[in-house]
């Protein structure tokens, strides 16, 4: 089976017997009256497994992103966390694309695993700079923060969200549980957030379901789907999204980029056909 190699976080040798439910979803902005959009994707559109199943067995690289598109309408685009695109880059990808495809760009390492989180430099205005050209193909950008980064920064974080370095709909990823530990903290948290714009990823792995969490703070989300290869518990977890998922569009939400990380390319194939026959507005 094939490992994606952008998700090893919380990634089990031996599957787990049960998950924690996913709890409903708690909002902290007033969402619009209308009912959002739900887009399906997955991480990379360059490895050659993905011939025979959403690409012509004889696809040439170059042709890879456009097959890839018309079956995905979004994609976790981890590029950006190595090197800022340029101008020539993003528009070559927004070509061979269709004008729904979504791009969710993360955000570069020399920022995510920098002491200050890059507050004390120019990279979070070239960062925007960069990722502005995506245009109407732009959705949430995502800061990953490191395991070790703990509540105990969170000074850090606050001057970061409050010193206007980032567009709104920037999502952060936190993969320390002490963050989710205390009810107290995790409200303030979401409560800054909401009030720039800006929200929480949602992150659902096996190996780290203390981090799994339903806080709503912005009206783009982005959520990583993390499955241990087995069908059953497959089915059980995507039943319980597929309920909150009806829950998030009703309350207000314009986007939600659901990711799924799955070690078997063609079972990701068919739980993706599954979830968009459920979720008709994709």
């Amino acid at each position: 089976m094939l490992q994606d190699p952008y998700m090893k976080f919380g990634h089990l040798e031996i599957p787990l017997a049960s998950f924690k439910p996913i709890e409903e979803p708690r909002f902290w902005f007033q969402g619009s009256s209308n009912q959002g959009n739900i887009y399906f994707g997955s991480t990379n559109w360059t490895e050659a497994y993905w011939k025979g199943l959403i690409y012509p067995p004889k696809a040439k690289p170059n042709e890879f992103l456009s097959h890839h598109s018309r079956f995905f309408n979004t994609i976790e685009l981890n590029t950006t966390f190595y090197r800022n695109p340029g101008v020539e880059q993003i528009l070559k990808w927004k070509n061979a694309t269709p004008e729904h495809f979504m791009f969710c760009p993360k955000v570069p390492s020399r920022i995510s695993q920098s002491k200050l989180l890059g507050t004390d430099t120019e990279l979070w205005s070239e960062f925007e700079t960069s990722v502005q050209h995506f245009d109407s193909q732009l959705g949430p950008c995502f800061l990953q923060l490191p395991e070790y980064f703990d509540r105990s920064r969170s000074n850090i974080v606050e001057e970061l969200i409050s010193g206007n370095f980032f567009h709104k709909n920037i999502l952060i990823e936190f993969r320390h549980s002490s963050w989710f530990s205390s009810s107290e903290n995790l409200e303030k948290i979401c409560s800054l957030l909401s009030s720039k714009n800006n929200g929480l990823v949602i992150t659902d792995t096996p190996g780290r379901q203390d981090v799994l969490h339903n806080n709503i703070c912005c009206e783009k989300i982005l959520v990583r789907f993390v499955s241990d290869g087995n069908p059953l518990h497959d089915q059980e977890r995507l039943d319980n999204w597929s309920e909150r998922i009806e829950q998030m569009l009703s309350g207000g939400i314009k986007e939600i980029h659901f990711i799924l990380h799955h070690p078997n390319p063609e079972q990701m194939i068919a739980l993706t056909k599954i979830m968009m026959t459920r979720h008709t507005n994709s």
